[in-house]
């Protein structure tokens, strides 16, 4: 599932979810972030700037934390 969570240090509100599938069924017009992505992000341990940085980044581009880009085969 997904829940819906204020931000005091975003100021905004944000959606968590537990995988991927979770995250489609999520509302739209929130920045999404997954377990995965948290695990990716330490866990929840970056200070509010990094934060900051992290969702604007998300919102901006709409990408996922912690996916890497695949190499081409051949």
């Amino acid at each position: 599932g997904w829940k819906l969570s204020f931000s005091n240090t975003l100021g905004e509100y944000m959606v968590f979810a537990n995988d991927e599938a979770a995250a489609a069924r999520a509302p739209a017009g929130y920045v999404t972030y997954t377990a995965e992505e948290l695990r990716a992000l330490g866990g929840g341990g970056l200070n509010g700037e990094g934060l900051k940085q992290v969702h604007e980044a998300k919102k901006l581009f709409g990408g996922r934390i912690g996916d890497a880009p695949t190499k081409p085969k051949g």
